[in-house]
């Protein structure tokens, strides 16, 4: 019943920290590149396909534990849906070698 709010939640959570941590980690912060507004959302609507195609296949009880690492487990599905955009779509293009 809950599964599908916990887990799009869990994805904008972890798709959003990927995207904004970074930028406040500079010292001073500068601009914010909108190219990453791009690739996260790419990877919320990729983590979106992938979790409800997983979701409706899987049971998942609706007790505080199962939410709970449902959650958890889309915290990390958004984070690694946003870091592998971010290094295909950004990083490897501007790193000229």
């Amino acid at each position: 019943m809950y599964e599908y709010p916990v887990a799009y939640i869990g994805i904008a959570v972890g798709c959003l920290c990927r995207t904004i941590l970074p930028y406040l980690e500079k010292k001073p912060p500068e601009g914010f590149d909108y190219n990453y507004a791009k690739t996260f959302v790419a990877a919320i609507i990729t983590s979106i396909i992938v979790a409800s195609l997983l979701i409706s296949n899987v049971t998942i009880g609706d007790g505080p534990v199962s939410l709970t690492l449902l959650f958890a487990s889309q915290v990390l599905e958004g984070w690694g849906a946003t870091d592998v955009f971010n290094k295909l779509g950004i990083d490897w293009r501007t790193n000229k070698a």
